[in-house]
């Protein structure tokens, strides 16, 4: 099934933030980098089909921190948004580059790997031990989960302010 790219409107059937051609661009502008060609090398069904899920990871992850409001209930993606504005007051665009850049980040991540994978604990380690045994021990507040930094720093300027990245 082709993938419905979010073009700003607040579509009901939207899949992703970022078309094909899109990403293609930002991994050909980036070809110093590894992930270039594994890009490059996908079929363009795993492409559509990595791009719903980092879009899916994108805003499960950070929706609730991006800045303003769902532009209406119908729509599928977190964005558009009203009353976004940047931290200087400006008025953020209805689909902001940040997010098609973050998609394609994610997007070439799950080529080889599920974005989100179900942990035990994951974060702070407390403690590691190797005697005969070994022991892990993490914090009590240690976050589960992989941490994007790039996409962190590439979403920080649509995130509402505040500490995104896990310690």
């Amino acid at each position: 099934m082709a993938l419905i790219v979010e073009d700003g409107t607040g579509k009901d059937d939207a899949e992703s933030y970022a078309a094909i051609a899109e990403i293609d661009a930002y991994w050909a502008n980036r070809a110093h980098r590894t992930e270039s060609a594994t890009w490059t090398a996908a079929s363009t069904a795993n492409k559509e089909s990595v791009a719903r899920e980092a879009t899916q990871y994108i805003d499960g992850v950070y929706g609730s921190r991006f800045r303003g409001h769902r532009s209406g209930q119908g729509q599928t993606l977190e964005w558009p948004r009203i009353e976004a504005e940047d931290a200087q007051g400006y008025p953020l665009p209805d689909l902001p580059k940040q997010l098609k850049d973050a998609v394609a980040e994610l997007a070439v991540r799950a080529l080889s790997a599920v974005l989100d994978v179900d942990q035990v604990r994951g974060g702070r380690v407390k403690r590691n031990k190797v005697d005969g045994a070994v022991e892990q021990e993490f914090f009590e507040d240690a976050p589960s989960g992989t941490e994007y930094k790039i996409v962190i720093g590439i979403l920080g300027p649509i995130l509402s302010s505040g500490r995104w990245a896990w310690a």
